[in-house]
């Protein structure tokens, strides 16, 4: 079996890795050329280009699939699926019809919930209990295809993104080798998502600061949402701190929104709009992740406030 996997973000390197640990390996993988981001805006291959380097797969840069050289290479290596994953870019008929069986799409969401760009980001955001992976085969409309094995998860109450792309990346490999053998043998037939449909839009830059006045749920929902890239954050003393994890918290403290409160050194917890959150994760700027026990030694915060 001849296949292309196709991605380019953190899902699609916690799914790739999981894919060839399992034994389930692409011949071919599709990453975009390097960046310029980081400090000091150096060129950096994307994680999905590191990880293919690192396990020896055979990889090809294409900014876009239908470049001359990039359909070619596809259509050279004639595979028998494509398996896009957290590409971010609609697929075109001419590219759509290179494999001689399906192209296929693995979906973070329980489709037709959650189409576009960031279907786990707004499954924290608003408080879903469940999410999964979708299998679907692709056409022209955004991850509107036919849909062929679905599984669900739960989301636990403090997850962030990272824990639940982990959580999601381990359901891949089983459900899409039972798509491409049922495929393959004629055992599944491909059916119509049926029930409502939403959109997960692109985050925008201005919805990772927080808002304070916010009740607590939304307020750790929405840390939680953004951690570990891009980092939800706020102000504090005129710096940009990102939090990248957080709970709620049932102590009874009266703090004003963004108020922050010290417990014994060790435990950070500040006031929202209706409720507490208590901070387990942050990161100053141009300092690593820490806990927040970290963040406190050495730090005077009591009477300080976020904004």
């Amino acid at each position: 079996m001849r296949w292309v996997y196709i991605g380019t973000g953190l899902f699609a390197t916690s799914v790739l890795e999981k894919l060839y640990l399992s034994g389930l390996r692409p011949g071919l993988v599709v990453v975009p050329p390097d960046k310029r981001r980081g400090r000091g805006l150096k060129r950096r291959p994307v994680p999905v280009k590191e990880f293919a380097i690192e396990a020896n797969i055979d990889y090809v840069e294409c900014e876009n699939l239908e470049e001359e050289n990039c359909k070619k290479r596809l259509i050279d290596f004639n595979p028998d699926f494509l398996v896009v994953c957290d590409y971010g870019k609609i697929l075109k008929r001419e590219i759509l019809a290179i494999p001689r069986i399906a192209p296929l799409n693995i979906h973070p969401s329980l489709l037709p919930k959650y189409r576009g760009a960031a279907p786990i980001e707004r499954s924290i955001l608003n408080g879903e209990k469940e999410t999964g992976i979708s299998i679907i085969i692709m056409n022209e409309r955004i991850d509107a295809g036919e849909l062929l094995l679905q599984e669900k998860v739960a989301i636990g109450e403090d997850e962030t993104k990272g824990d639940l792309i982990v959580k999601l990346s381990v359901l891949v490999p089983e459900l899409l080798k039972q798509a491409m053998e049922g495929l393959i043998k004629a055992e599944i037939r491909p059916h119509p998502q049926t029930g409502a449909s939403s959109y997960a839009k692109k985050i925008k830059k201005e919805e990772l600061f927080i808002d304070w006045n916010e009740d607590a749920v939304k307020v750790k929902n929405k840390i939680n949402a953004f951690s570990p890239i891009p980092g939800a954050r706020s102000k504090l003393n005129n710096e940009i701190i990102k939090i990248l994890r957080a709970r709620l918290s049932n102590k009874a403290l009266s703090l004003s929104p963004g108020e922050i409160y010290v417990e014994h050194h060790t435990r950070l917890f500040v006031g929202t709009g209706k409720g507490v959150v208590e901070i387990l994760e942050i990161q100053p700027p141009g300092k690593k992740i820490m806990l927040a026990k970290e963040f406190i030694q050495g730090r005077k915060l009591d009477g300080l406030s976020f904004s």
